[in-house]
């Protein structure tokens, strides 16, 4: 735990590391659990569960959902919590699909995961550019794996 806490993290503002744990706080019981809680939400480098991408990531919509909600929060401004939400909700109702439709596909392309922190507050902390390469890389990802 100490080796993963003070090698992995080399480089990480202490105020990164405290917004990442707030945002998780509701799940943490020991220390230990807060590197593999916070770890996709520090590094970029991250694995995808595969459960998570068989599930929500493969059907053939998702990327096109992706690829609309890639280009709303590309212009989103202020990027907030309140306009990253009514984003995903816009791009849900124009679609006409469940919000979910919209929110379990950017949470597993920004994170690799089903579940995690509130999806809004997460895609905020992120900050607009890594989530728009975090949903690159993950339509990559696809490309190469259903080719």
């Amino acid at each position: 735990m100490t080796y993963y806490l003070t090698e992995k993290i080399k480089g990480v503002s202490r105020e990164n590391i405290e917004k990442a744990v707030a945002l998780e706080h509701e799940k943490v019981k020991l220390v230990a659990d807060i590197p593999k809680l916070i770890d996709f939400l520090i590094f970029d480098e991250y694995e995808y569960r595969q459960e998570a991408v068989d599930k929500v990531l493969r059907p053939i919509e998702a990327n096109e959902v992706l690829d609309d909600i890639a280009k709303r929060l590309a212009t989103l401004e202020p990027f907030d919590v309140a306009g990253i939400e009514a984003a995903c909700r816009t791009c849900a109702k124009d679609r006409g699909v469940k919000t979910g439709a919209v929110f379990h596909p950017l949470r597993v392309a920004i994170s690799g995961r089903t579940e995690g922190p509130s999806l809004f507050h997460m895609v905020e902390y992120l900050g607009k550019a890594r989530v728009q390469k975090r949903i690159k890389r993950v339509q990559a990802l696809l490309k190469t794996t259903t080719a």
